[in-house]
């Protein structure tokens, strides 16, 4: 048994998942920073929604939490009189979802058998 498994990392990693909609806060951003009605649009119509009602109370602490993690940023910008606020993944969030998809199949592949 040459390789240690480390419990603590994966414990941290998946911890960052915890809430029902930070998976499909990281999928709707996975594809580019988003503003604030977009993302909340993106994951009310997208298929992780899975016909559920996003709640802007919800939808907020989920941003809060992704923010505490490390996992999103957010930026205020002043467009004219309009206030603007976009969402985007940190390098640690597409480093977490590179990796997760890597061994999702092949954890998949071993709980099918």
């Amino acid at each position: 048994m040459g390789n240690r498994i480390d419990w603590l990392g994966i414990y941290r990693t998946t911890r960052q998942l915890h809430t029902e909609w930070s998976t499909a806060v990281l999928a709707a951003l996975y594809g580019g920073p988003l503003r604030y009605m977009v993302l909340r649009r993106t994951m009310q119509d997208g298929d992780l929604a899975q016909g559920k009602i996003l709640h802007d109370s919800v939808l907020n602490k989920t941003l809060q939490i992704l923010l505490s993690e490390g996992l999103i940023w957010r930026k205020d910008m002043t467009i004219g009189m309009q206030s603007i606020v976009c969402y985007g993944l940190t390098d640690t969030a597409v480093d977490l979802i590179d990796r997760l998809n890597t061994a999702v199949p092949r954890a998949s592949e071993r709980v099918a058998r």
